[in-house]
């Protein structure tokens, strides 16, 4: 016989305990649908199997941590502590809408960043809807420090970005690192002037690439080849020295 896993304390030291049966409306009239109970030997309780009952705060918090820390699917989560994939995710759902904004964060814990920030953005798709996801990363200690999620990767939407993160959380700008986007070049320039804007290397070495491949139109193929073997030596080195020999 298999056993039914306890919905409240998750043992498998459960056992039968009996059948219940209730009253359903379908098109042929009231019928009843019979169901059967089970009853757990460590925590003394009955329940039915697919009811939703409540889950304990530190399944919760299990259920997050392998599905954040461990980065494992829902599917990989439910099989390790047998809950539902679907109820895992409304777990996480429930608890990640219970999360404080950015903003929040940085005025209660006061955090201490390094002033380097990273901004990035992801195209996603939402129920079939197109959004873009802004992201502000700090360099030293990979905190987010601001998102947003935004109809349009325009000026406007990037200048109120970078507001939110300098007047409202005020980070402590040092430096700003980004990819070649015109929107975050131009938005950063005037909105913080005299700060340092590094593109990203990887991004740098990606555009001179694919430039060299698809819209050069020099006839010395190895010349082009050979700039960008330099080029990608000088995007991955860790310290100028290394930069300034290649």
């Amino acid at each position: 016989m298999r056993k039914k896993r306890c919905i409240f304390c998750n043992s498998l030291n459960t056992k039968r305990y009996g059948n219940r049966s209730k009253k359903r409306n379908t098109s042929f009239g009231k019928r009843n649908l019979y169901y059967q109970r089970w009853y757990c030997n460590d925590c003394k309780r009955a329940f039915k199997p697919n009811q939703d009952h409540p889950i304990n705060f530190s399944m919760q918090i299990r259920a997050c941590k392998l599905y954040y820390d461990s980065e494992a699917s829902y599917r990989a989560v439910s099989r390790q502590l047998g809950i539902t994939p679907y109820r895992i995710f409304k777990i996480i759902n429930t608890l990640g809408a219970n999360c404080k904004s950015t903003v929040d964060m940085a005025s209660e814990l006061k955090p201490r960043w390094s002033g380097y920030l990273f901004i990035d953005e992801k195209r996603i798709f939402i129920k079939g809807v197109e959004w873009f996801l802004l992201l502000a990363v700090d360099l030293k200690t990979q905190d987010i420090v601001h998102w947003d999620l935004v109809s349009r990767e325009d000026e406007t939407n990037v200048a109120w970005f970078l507001i939110i993160i300098k007047m409202v959380i005020k980070y402590p700008f040092k430096g700003v690192i980004s990819d070649l986007l015109p929107e975050f070049f131009g938005t950063v320039r005037w909105l913080l002037p005299g700060i340092p804007h590094q593109f990203c290397t990887y991004h740098a070495y990606r555009a001179t690439e694919f430039y060299l491949k698809y819209h050069y139109t020099g006839g010395n193929k190895l010349w082009a080849e050979k700039f960008l073997l330099i080029a990608r030596i000088i995007c991955r080195c860790k310290v100028l020295s290394t930069a300034l020999r290649a």
